[in-house]
């Protein structure tokens, strides 16, 4: 065929394609091939470009059945294949997320209808997403018919409304065969740029539904990204010591928790570029600045043994008063305060411990007669905490340490040894002229002694206290 010899066919002639061979047996293969010679342009396309805008408007190219095969007068050679077109479309770096509809869709096809009537008109595509924002010439969704671009890419494709951040992330594809099935109607303009949506009822019927596709695969992106930020922003934060140790301390306050997360994942955002030194640099300053690292690293911070960790389940109040007592360490600058803290919260972490306890076995202690002192009376107009609150603080240390040799804590011999230990370190006596003697002050040794010998009956009161 001779494009030429056609032009100058008149209407009233029929063209005939030149015969070459007539039942004869030749050796060249089946196929087509197309010269293009006399070409008047004087700047052709380069290679590359030329591949890139051939494998953005057609999707049929095959290593089987269509390889086409471009080459230059500098014996550049470029195959294009089944992996062009899509390879023209998705971010060529920093690949995020892929879409591919229907494959990815399973579940919304039991119960989405825009969905199922996509499906029903054999659409099928896929979205693609990057890690940071697209330039906006990469932006947008192509539409194919029969494997040939039927409208170019824009993020405009299915609502004129496309606004939202995702627009900004996504990029990708839909061959829709149904728009350029009518062979009476034609609604692809002439330069295959854009859809005349609005011309039939079903396109637009269509194009709405696409767009409630559209919904659907933001929703996923936005849980797929914060997930992906999360992720990020946790491996940050166990790469950096500092912050580690802030995270992973027993006493971190709920705020620094909140602030370390809130920061790491600004840090995260794909809208700035911040290496990662830098990023690390920021976490640190953010770790040091904390109140919990504030604990973690005073003088005075050995004054609590560390396996000193009260667990969720108990009241609030005893947490509170471990935060409490574990904030007052970081005001050692005045040390007469710091020990009238640090020995009123302890009396108060004592008390209100060992009376939780006792007030939860009350009826065991009293039928095993394991009070010390006098035990409280039974009278029913009173709580069980009523009645347990005004025994001396003594009495009650000392009921809880029979309580423990009765569940086998401790032997007798260990529970005496305990009692003569906690009278001899004068605990309950020093916690008491801590609060009535103006003119003398417990040092820190004799406050760290008091832990020491009270820290072990608490944990077991905590066990038995949440059990």
């Amino acid at each position: 065929m001779n494009y030429r010899s056609i032009q100058a066919t008149s209407e009233e002639e029929f063209y005939h394609p030149e015969t070459l061979y007539i039942n004869e047996n030749v050796d060249k293969k089946s196929g087509t091939e197309i010269k293009i010679l006399d070409i008047s342009l004087q700047n052709i396309t380069e290679i590359n470009s030329l591949a890139l805008s051939l494998s953005k408007r057609f999707n049929l190219f095959s290593k089987s059945n269509f390889l086409v095969i471009l080459s230059d007068e500098k014996n550049n050679i470029i195959e294009l294949d089944e992996k062009v077109f899509e390879n023209s479309i998705k971010p060529s770096t920093k690949l995020d997320f892929t879409y591919r509809f229907p494959e990815d869709f399973q579940d919304e096809l039991k119960t989405n209808n825009a969905i199922i009537e996509l499906v029903n008109k054999n659409v099928r595509g896929a979205v693609f997403t990057k890690e940071t924002p697209l330039k906006a010439t990469e932006q947008g969704f192509s539409v194919l018919s029969h494997g040939k671009l039927a409208s170019e890419h824009t993020p405009h494709q299915f609502s004129e409304r496309a606004n939202d951040r995702f627009y900004d992330y996504a990029t990708g594809y839909f061959d829709i065969d149904f728009i350029d099935d009518s062979p009476s109607k034609d609604f692809i303009s002439t330069d295959r740029q854009a859809i005349l949506w609005n011309a039939d009822p079903d396109l637009q019927f269509l194009r709405e539904n696409l767009n409630k596709l559209m919904g659907v695969i933001q929703k996923r992106w936005r849980q797929d990204w914060n997930r992906r930020k999360q992720t990020k922003a946790e491996k940050s934060q166990g790469d950096i010591p500092k912050i580690k140790k802030v995270l992973k301390s027993p006493d971190l306050l709920k705020k620094d928790k909140e602030t370390i997360e809130i920061i790491s994942l600004l840090l995260e955002d794909d809208k700035i570029t911040i290496p990662t030194t830098l990023k690390y640099k920021i976490l640190e300053i953010v770790a040091d600045a904390t109140q919990t690292m504030g604990i973690e690293e005073n003088v005075y911070k050995d004054l609590i043994p560390n396996n000193f960790i009260i667990p969720d389940e108990l009241t609030s109040k005893i947490r509170m008063l471990r935060a409490e007592t574990r904030l007052a360490a970081t005001s050692a600058d005045d040390p007469n305060r710091f020990i009238l803290a640090q020995g009123l919260l302890l009396r108060g972490i004592i008390d209100t411990t060992i009376t939780s306890l006792l007030v939860k076995y009350k009826d065991t202690l009293t039928e095993h007669n394991l009070w010390s002192g006098k035990a409280p009376h039974n009278d029913q107009t009173y709580s069980k905490s009523a009645s347990v609150k005004n025994i001396a603080l003594y009495d009650k240390y000392i009921s809880a340490l029979n309580f423990f040799e009765f569940k086998g804590e401790h032997t007798k011999k260990s529970k005496v040894n305990l009692k003569n230990n906690f009278d001899s370190v004068g605990v309950i006596p020093q916690l008491d002229q801590l609060m009535h003697d103006e003119n003398n002050w417990p040092k820190f040794d004799k406050l760290k002694d008091m832990w020491d010998t009270v820290a072990p009956q608490l944990l077991l009161a905590f066990k038995y206290i949440k059990s």
